[in-house]
């Protein structure tokens, strides 16, 4: 049976920086047996004592810890590469030259159920604006929704006022809805990593265009956008063990768009004579279509009987939803429960 030695002195060595570790060498010895190197020799060699390595859990994209416990300083470092030489010039015996880096250094996560449980974004933000008829007080989303309107009292002697503007409390005053461009922080989510499948294409259809159905890195529902999958081979071959599975190596990145007032747009009545919606546009505040025309959502024109008007306003569910943490049966940093 071929003998595994770990960490030998001579080719161990790391790099800490701003306090974590950042990369880790590490060098592993194998020693074969003459009747294990038959048959074995040459680059067999080399691929048989990788072997050895992945029997004794030293496997590609493997941690030296467990994410997030703290018990270790070494737990966010993953296995990225395993370099076999021949050694003392002898073909029984494999030098292994491991290297370790930090899970966000490169595509160094297990996309799909990664062993940790929990998935690791990069984030950039900047600001954009939004051209709007309505706003949130102070920016509070436990504020109503209010919308934005102007207003103006014409003289008696005014000759051109619209007739259909008027309000009955306020003569000759003309009410009219506003519209701003208000600035709104545009967040972009990565997700770098590997995945194990045969229909990488699939996977990306799954995600493309869907939005969460449920709260996702730390935010409301609807309000992520996946907007690319890009992946590239990096194993054809089949990958065996309980991750690969038996299928293909892909690298996979992953992006999504944070949207303050979700992804599903807005509907607005507009009143053609002004180019704008009506000051006292109505929102929806049922679910129920209108019996004569499925496609109008209506409101509640009287909260104590069952007269009911068209929307003036409300929002169209044209994406697809998806649970991202279900998908990809793990957590995401930002709605992982605290460490104790």
């Amino acid at each position: 049976m071929a003998e595994l030695w770990i960490d030998r002195v001579s080719g161990l060595s790391g790099v800490e920086k701003h306090g974590a570790f950042r990369s880790l060498n590490r060098t592993a010895r194998v020693i074969f047996t003459e009747a294990e190197l038959a048959g074995n020799r040459g680059p067999r060699a080399l691929s048989q004592a990788l072997g050895v390595l992945d029997v004794n859990g030293i496997t590609v994209l493997s941690s030296l810890g467990t994410i997030r416990t703290g018990d270790s300083a070494f737990n966010p470092m993953v296995l990225v590469e395993r370099a076999p030489s021949i050694s003392e010039n002898d073909p029984s015996c494999v030098d292994i030259a491991l290297k370790y880096e930090h899970i966000l250094d490169g595509p160094n996560q297990i996309l799909m159920s990664p062993p940790s449980g929990v998935l690791f974004v990069k984030m950039r933000s900047s600001i954009m604006d939004k051209e709007t008829n309505f706003f949130y007080p102070y920016g509070d989303k436990n504020y109503p929704r209010i919308q934005l309107a102007v207003s103006h009292t014409f003289p008696e002697n005014y000759k051109g006022l619209p007739n259909h503007s008027f309000d009955t409390a306020l003569p000759r005053t003309v009410k009219q809805s506003g519209v701003i461009n208000s600035p709104f922080p545009a967040h972009n989510a990565s997700l770098s990593g590997i995945v194990y499948t045969a229909n990488p294409i699939t996977i990306a259809k799954n995600l493309l265009a869907h939005i969460n159905e449920t709260p996702f890195l730390g935010q409301d529902p609807l309000t992520w956008l996946c907007t690319e999958v890009s992946y590239s081979v990096c194993n054809p071959n089949k990958v065996p063990g309980p991750i690969g599975q038996n299928r293909p190596s892909y690298y996979m990145n992953i992006e999504w768009q944070y949207n303050f007032d979700t992804w599903d747009p807005l509907v607005i009545f507009n009143d053609q004579s002004t180019g704008r919606p009506p000051a006292d546009v109505r929102a929806a505040d049922i679910t129920d279509p209108d019996p004569d025309n499925p496609a109008l959502l209506r409101y509640n024109l009287n909260p104590y009987n069952s007269a009911f008007q068209p929307a003036g306003y409300w929002s169209a569910p044209t994406l697809p939803r998806r649970d991202f943490e279900t998908y990809f049966n793990a957590k995401f940093e930002n709605n992982f429960p605290p460490v104790p």
